[in-house]
């Protein structure tokens, strides 16, 4: 293989949506997740890791875990059993 061919499938990322495997481009999550205007990924991390009131805790981890949902496209929990 020469230095401008290389294996697509070691530049993608695999996951699990709750239906079906999923491979994506980490560089697209990555964006998604760190340059929305509106959501501060890692600085809601970071602030949650020096919280200390419960309550607001469970709501920035809430919101943390909404926004991996939306990126992700990750399915809800179903009757039948599919999902996440």
């Amino acid at each position: 293989m020469s230095d401008l061919q290389y294996d697509r499938d070691s530049f993608t990322f695999r996951y699990f949506d709750g239906v079906g495997d999923v491979v994506a481009d980490p560089s697209i999550i990555f964006e998604q997740l760190l340059d929305d205007p509106e959501f501060d990924f890692l600085g809601e991390w970071m602030d949650l890791e020096a919280m200390e009131d419960k309550e607001e805790m469970k709501k920035v981890f809430a919101k943390i875990v909404e926004k991996v949902d939306q990126v992700f496209n990750l399915k809800p929990l179903e009757s039948d059993g599919t999902g996440l």
